[in-house]
C-alpha cells in the first residue's frame, strides 16, 4: 500500500486547482408557480403559493376555498383558505409583506362583551415569563400551551396579538366544547385528546366561516391545463450526483494492492477512462464519505483505469 500517501497528495493537489469541477451541486428545485388542490378544487400560485408553503402550508392556513378575486371593499386580490383570508400587497412587491394576512379574528370577535374579551389594564405591564407575557396593545396575556405554540408557528406575523384571555367555546364544525383564545388573525383551540402532538393546539377554520357569512362561491374550478395537482415533493431537490454523474458510494475500502503509479492510469489521461471502471474500492476518515468533492475526486481518480483483479 506504499502508493497510498501519494494518491492523497495529488488529491489535495486537484481540488485546489479544479474544485469547481469536481464539486458536486445539487441543483435548486424551483418547482411550479401554480398547483391544484383536488380535495378542494382549486388552484393557489405564486406570490400567494409561496408565502402559503414557506409560513405553515396545511396546518396553519387549510386548503383553498376559492380561487384568488379582487375584493370589491379594498380592491385587493384575495384567496381564501380555511383558516385565513390572503391579501396581496403590490406597494411591498418584492418584500416580506406582499402578502399579507386578514384579521379574521377581530373580524369574528367584533362586539364580544363576554369578560375574557375586556382588555386588561395593567400600569405598569407585568414583566413576561417563559411561562406567561402580557401584550400592551391589546391588553390581554399569553401563557403555557397557547404561548408556546405561538411563539413556533409564526407569532406577530402570522397570528397577530391576543384580543381575548382564554375561554371556553363550542367548535361550529364539530359541536364539541374546547378552551379557545382569540387572536386579531386566528382562534386558538386546546384539543387534549391530542396532548403531547402539534394536534394539541390546532386552529380555527375562521376562513370558512367567513365564507360562508359572506356567501362565496366555493365551487370546484375546472383544473388549469398543466397544473400539477399540490405534493411538497415538486420542490424537493434532485439526488446529488458527482460531477461525472456517478452515485458516489457511502463506504469505499481497499480491496486491491497498488504496486506503482503506472497501475493508476497517470500516462493515460484523467478524462478518458474516468467512468471505465470500478476496480477500486477506498475507504476514507468519515469526514471523507459524506458526499463532497473530497469523495468525488478521490473516486474519479481511481475510476481511471481498469486492472485485471489478482486476488
Amino acid at each position: 500500500m506504499r502508493v497510498l500517501p501519494v494518491v492523497l497528495i495529488v488529491v489535495s493537489t486537484l481540488l485546489a486547482g479544479v474544485g469547481s469541477l469536481a464539486t458536486p451541486r445539487t441543483a435548486a428545485a424551483a418547482g411550479p408557480t401554480v398547483v391544484y388542490f383536488p380535495v378542494t378544487g382549486h388552484h393557489v400560485a405564486d406570490s400567494f403559493l409561496s408565502t402559503w408553503r414557506r409560513l405553515g402550508g396545511l396546518a396553519t392556513f387549510g386548503y383553498p376555498l376559492t380561487e384568488a378575486m379582487t375584493d370589491p371593499d379594498t380592491g385587493l386580490t384575495v384567496q381564501y383558505f380555511e383558516r385565513e383570508r390572503f391579501e396581496y400587497h403590490p406597494e411591498n412587491a418584492g418584500t416580506e409583506w406582499e402578502v399579507q394576512f386578514a384579521l379574521l379574528g377581530s373580524w369574528l370577535a367584533k362586539g364580544r362583551a363576554e369578560p375574557a374579551f375586556v382588555p386588561i389594564h395593567a400600569d405598569p405591564p407585568p414583566a413576561d415569563s417563559p411561562s406567561r407575557s402580557y401584550f400592551t396593545p391589546t391588553g390581554h396575556y399569553l401563557a403555557y400551551g397557547f404561548k408556546s405554540y405561538w411563539e413556533k408557528q409564526g407569532g406577530l406575523r402570522i397570528f397577530g396579538y391576543p384580543i381575548s384571555e382564554e375561554l371556553s367555546e363550542v367548535n361550529v364544525d364539530t359541536g364539541q366544547t374546547y378552551t379557545v383564545q382569540y387572536f386579531e388573525r386566528a382562534r386558538f383551540e386546546y384539543h387534549p385528546e391530542y396532548a403531547g402532538t402539534r394536534s394539541e393546539v390546532l386552529l380555527g377554520r375562521l376562513g370558512a366561516q367567513r365564507v360562508a357569512r359572506l356567501g362565496l362561491d366555493t365551487a370546484p374550478a375546472p383544473r388549469k391545463e398543466g397544473v400539477p395537482d399540490y405534493d411538497e415533493s415538486l420542490w424537493a431537490p434532485p439526488p446529488p450526483r458527482s460531477a461525472h454523474g456517478i452515485r458516489c458510494p457511502q463506504h469505499w475500502c481497499f480491496r486491491r494492492r497498488i504496486d506503482s503509479w503506472q497501475h493508476l492510469g497517470w500516462d493515460r489521461g484523467w478524462h478518458g477512462a474516468i467512468m471505465t471502471t470500478m476496480d477500486f474500492q477506498i475507504c476514507f476518515l468519515p469526514i471523507f464519505t459524506r458526499y463532497n468533492f473530497f469523495e468525488i475526486t478521490v473516486m474519479g481518480l481511481l475510476l481511471i483505469k481498469q486492472l485485471k483483479p489478482d486476488w
